[in-house]
């Protein structure tokens, strides 16, 4: 008398378990990985991947990390059955296609009447010359070195701001 195996079971004594990848060749895509579990099988994707047979993005930053740089957030821009498409949002100070550039703010010289510019993290600081009758070196808040120094310290005339 022949044993009856339950679904997923085969053998004498219903002792094997069916490779239903290898029985079936399931093929996960995008480096997926097929597993066979009692009665059929199953794809574990790789990070990213979704779908019977990995063949969804699911989000591309996870498919390719540490891809934006420089403390930039990855945004995934791709529609699930398209290939990984995904942009890099910069942070104050960098630009590029992966933010791996840093802008340079003196670009523009921005210093007026010789200061000199100093180019910083997301900004910059304009030093005024020593001895011009303008203030000592200090860091620019309104944007250029001006003729005069503001009596108030921080506040923005025409042209200049801090001050001693």
């Amino acid at each position: 008398m022949a044993i009856q195996c339950l679904r997923g079971f085969s053998g004498k004594n219903c002792e094997e378990i069916i490779d239903y990848c290898r029985l079936l060749n399931i093929n996960c895509l995008n480096e997926g990985l097929c597993l066979s579990v009692i009665g059929g099988y199953q794809c574990v994707c790789s990070p990213g991947w979704t779908g019977e047979f990995c063949q969804y993005v699911g989000d591309a930053c996870l498919v390719q990390p540490n891809s934006c740089v420089n403390g930039a957030t990855c945004v995934t821009t791709s529609q699930p059955s398209s290939p990984p498409q995904y942009s890099c949002k910069c942070p104050l100070g960098f630009t590029g296609e992966y933010c791996e550039a840093e802008i340079n703010e003196c670009g523009s010289f921005p210093c007026q009447h010789n200061g000199t510019c100093v180019d910083l993290l997301g900004h910059y600081t304009c030093r005024c010359p020593a001895g011009s009758g303008i203030c000592r070196p200090f860091e620019l808040i309104c944007g250029k070195c001006g003729m005069k120094c503001p009596a108030a310290r921080h506040s923005c005339s025409a042209s200049i701001a801090g001050g001693d």
